[in-house]
């Protein structure tokens, strides 16, 4: 689970379950989108809302080493239905603040571990620019037996 990233950088308020909260998204110094010049308040807000999300819904983390879904950037997975994975790709194009989203797809692996680093046995886009508020619930009912 992805509950604690590395180290505290930031505190951000959030929506989850459609009410305000204080999540407790941490991110590391590392691959910290919001680092990156040009992430303003909604942005970073946002991006927060998904990553406590995730955390809150038992999401692993793993690097796209082989170019599945968005080489070289973050993804998140859980096993879902029928022994087939949630995946959750955070693209950050050319690294520029207002070039970045999540991708919701559902991927059937041998084995957790070849997450990010080998191709899947099939892959399925659900959702192209996921938020949470509009489609956490779909994500929820992907991830029921």
């Amino acid at each position: 689970m992805i509950r604690t990233i590395d180290i505290i950088e930031d505190y951000f308020y959030g929506l989850t379950k459609f009410e305000l909260v204080k999540p407790k998204v941490y991110l590391s110094q590392t691959n910290n989108p919001m680092k990156k010049k040009g992430f303003n308040a909604a942005e970073k807000q946002r991006l927060a809302n998904v990553l406590f999300f995730l955390s809150e819904n038992g999401f692993s983390k793993s690097t796209d080493k082989c170019g599945t879904y968005s080489e070289d950037d973050d993804l998140y997975f859980r096993l879902g239905k029928n022994g087939q994975y949630v995946v959750v790709n955070h693209y950050v194009w050319e690294r520029k603040a207002e070039d970045h989203g999540f991708d919701l797809w559902m991927a059937e692996y041998q084995k957790e571990s070849d997450i990010g680093l080998v191709e899947p046995i099939w892959k399925e886009i659900i959702v192209r620019s996921f938020k949470v508020e509009k489609h956490g619930d779909l994500v929820i009912s992907y991830l029921r037996n």
